[in-house]
């Protein structure tokens, strides 16, 4: 989920969701992005990974940078 830092990706909602995937999901320059009941099993790194990112994970809020370099997914 990409937006752009004078412009991110915004109010979207993923709910009842399960990913499998190589690198999981990446979340940059987004806010108000929530994962309900979302499940990411990923083989190569984590997850979920922030970039400037704001979310709600399962009710957890996350927020900043985590999870590993964004790079990885270009």
């Amino acid at each position: 989920i990409l937006g752009l830092p004078e412009q991110p990706a915004s109010d979207i909602t993923l709910t009842n969701v399960t990913v499998r995937s190589k690198k999981g999901i990446l979340v940059q320059d987004g806010k108000g992005i929530v994962f309900d009941h979302v499940e990411i099993e990923s083989t190569e790194g984590a997850p979920l990974v922030l970039d400037n990112g704001e979310v709600m994970w399962n009710g957890e809020v996350r927020k900043g940078t985590s999870g590993g370099e964004a790079k990885g997914f270009y």
